[in-house]
């Protein structure tokens, strides 16, 4: 597998979301001002604040899988599942180059993030 686009559509998107993170931070910190003068306008800027952590937290988690699969690249198993070691179909890797499972074992790891850690159930 010709590795050469897939690297060029992460590296890309490395950039974007280094982009995204620094400006959302910037506009996180300007959310932190303090001229808010009533309890509605804090808590307006409150939500705002979070959801902007919120999604910088998402961008965070994205850079991380796509320096991952940069690192696989490198390591020379990109385009293979970390489960069982058998070639990504292209086209999944064309629509999300940083995918680290076949659809299999990536359903298989959905399915196990989304269930409770422990716990009771009420």
């Amino acid at each position: 597998m010709n590795t050469n686009n897939f690297r060029k559509a992460l590296l890309a998107k490395e950039k974007d979301l280094l982009e995204d993170i620094a400006q959302t931070g910037s506009a996180v910190l300007r959310a932190s001002e303090p001229d808010v003068q009533d309890d509605t306008d804090m808590a307006v800027r409150s939500e705002a604040k979070d959801s902007l952590l919120s999604e910088n937290s998402q961008s965070y988690d994205l850079l991380n899988l796509v320096r991952d699969a940069l690192q696989r690249m490198d390591a020379g198993v990109f385009g293979k599942c970390l489960a069982c070691g058998k070639p990504i179909a292209e086209k999944r890797l064309e629509a999300v180059p940083w995918a680290a499972f076949d659809l299999e074992h990536q359903e298989e790891a959905d399915r196990a993030e989304s269930r409770p850690s422990g716990g009771t159930s009420l």
